[in-house]
């Protein structure tokens, strides 16, 4: 090693930490071991953009009754028998059924349907979904009126972390007639970049589990950089094709059900939205 005459020292060694940040490291080590500090804490204090799905995420599955879902599935039957006449009742109860249990949407097993009696598939998909996702909202209105509950709590994590972190949305609903409207329910839509909450016909009806482009359209949107990004889903498959972007964080919100073992794509995962944002204060 060569002595530097004019600077009086020795040239520092590669990788060796600089004496002046030894300290600030040292403490944060021992917050770390303490358990005052998490990883996690860190991770969230290093990001800047929260990108959120709605259902199960911001409001939880578990106001919603048993009795809506049925309901849901006879206005889906009516909707179709609307839209496709030449079905039968028995025939468009089927095709609801697997639109659900195969292609987990509202469309998918229609599909054939519009292609078969020459319908315009881009159009008709497109008045199908909006309709589907109206009727959905007003009957959550109806059968459950408390659904989104008292929110004090959600508003006040969003509103303790306002000007540190910007909001998109991607979901897999059409935002127009139910995600939007939710969001206006919950107190928190003012809260949001207005032109990064996209649902599942904005970006094309390509869904989060099948590619990382819609996700991509969100981060764009908002100029934010995924190594600064947070992606909170309810679905692991959502979050295991997400974890594709390279330095995206991956939140899943278990809604009082913990995952005993994280997966390797899932950064952490939190009871609800309201653990989540405190974690940045």
């Amino acid at each position: 090693m060569v002595f530097n005459s004019e600077t009086r020292r020795y040239p520092r060694k590669a990788g060796r930490i600089p004496r002046n940040n030894r300290g600030q490291i040292n403490r944060r080590i021992d917050l770390l071991k303490t358990g005052i500090c998490s990883h996690r804490e860190i991770i969230m204090n290093n990001t800047t953009n929260i990108i959120w799905d709605i259902g199960n995420v911001l409001y939880p599955f578990s106001r919603v009754t048993e009795g809506y879902y049925y309901l849901c599935n006879d206005a889906h039957v009516e909707l179709a028998l609307e839209f496709f006449p030449m079905l039968s009742r028995e025939e468009a109860q089927y095709l609801v059924g697997e639109c659900y249990k195969t292609h987990h949407d509202c469309y998918g097993a229609f599909i054939p349907v519009m292609i078969y009696y020459g319908l315009d598939l881009e159009e008709t998909r497109l008045r199908l979904f909006k309709r589907h996702y109206a009727r959905l909202f007003e009957l959550l209105m109806e059968h459950c009126p408390d659904v989104f509950g008292d929110t004090t709590d959600l508003i006040d994590a969003f509103r303790g972390i306002k000007g540190r972190v910007r909001h998109g949305i991607l979901s897999q609903c059409c935002m127009e007639s139910f995600g939007k409207p939710a969001l206006e329910k919950l107190g928190i839509l003012p809260y949001f970049e207005p032109n990064a909450i996209l649902g599942l016909d904005q970006v094309g009806f390509v869904k989060k589990a099948e590619s990382t482009k819609p996700l991509r359209a969100v981060l764009e949107l908002m100029g934010a950089e995924p190594e600064d990004t947070c992606f909170v889903e309810d679905t692991l498959s959502n979050l295991e094709r997400a974890s594709e972007i390279k330095g995206l964080r991956c939140i899943y919100i278990n809604q009082g059900k913990p995952l005993d073992t994280l997966p390797s794509f899932v950064t952490s995962q939190f009871r609800g939205p309201e653990d989540f944002l405190r974690s940045f204060q």
